[in-house]
């Protein structure tokens, strides 16, 4: 899908700030300390608790200027560098520029299967480049976060239908290029 949605920019922001920055942030955007407490409870990685805050703050603003609010907030807490990058962000800068056997053609189960079992944590930011929705990407609840990741991947291929260029993209927004070229070299030999 690869919009330009509140899910993916708030996580491109959250991947922009340093472990420190987040709990000033938060604070800044005011959410108080209990609810800081609680995600860095519920959340080991430490991009998701980056990401869940700012998505608990997204979820208690004004949708319409929260943007403006955000960059405020950057610019605030020093963090220009964020601030500017939030301002120019353009999905398509992260594309996957490399050669891609068949970039149209369906992403298959295979590969679904492959990737489920290398991205583990990273796993939420793939699905919301792919235009995953919070609400829908926060109840995936497995045993194993294999698991999870899969049947992630699998609702994603449902509703958007993915193709090989859409998931290298994706992978490549994840800074996992590792894995696509694993998966080029899969594309070439069959």
């Amino acid at each position: 899908m690869e919009e330009e949605t509140p899910e993916l920019i708030l996580d491109f922001i959250s991947s922009k700030l340093g472990t420190s920055d987040i709990k000033f942030l938060g604070i800044h955007l005011g959410l108080d300390s209990n609810d800081l407490d609680t995600i860095s409870c519920d959340y080991k990685n430490t991009h998701e608790i980056k990401f869940q805050t700012l998505w608990k703050w997204y979820s208690k603003t004004d949708s319409s200027s929260y943007l403006g609010s955000l960059t405020s907030a950057l610019i605030t807490i020093e963090n220009r560098l964020a601030a500017d990058e939030l301002n120019t962000f353009d999905v398509k800068q992260l594309y996957f520029k490399g050669e891609i056997p068949a970039p149209d053609k369906r992403i298959s189960d295979k590969d679904l299967h492959f990737l489920s079992a290398h991205v583990v944590t990273d796993y939420q930011r793939i699905a919301r480049f792919l235009g995953m929705r919070q609400d829908k990407l926060h109840t995936y609840r497995e045993k194993r976060i294999k698991d999870q990741s899969l049947r992630c991947f699998k609702d994603c291929n449902k509703l958007n239908v993915i193709s090989r260029q859409s998931m290298c993209n994706a992978l490549n927004y994840a800074e996992r290029q590792n894995l696509v070229h694993q998966l080029v070299k899969s594309w070439n030999t069959n």
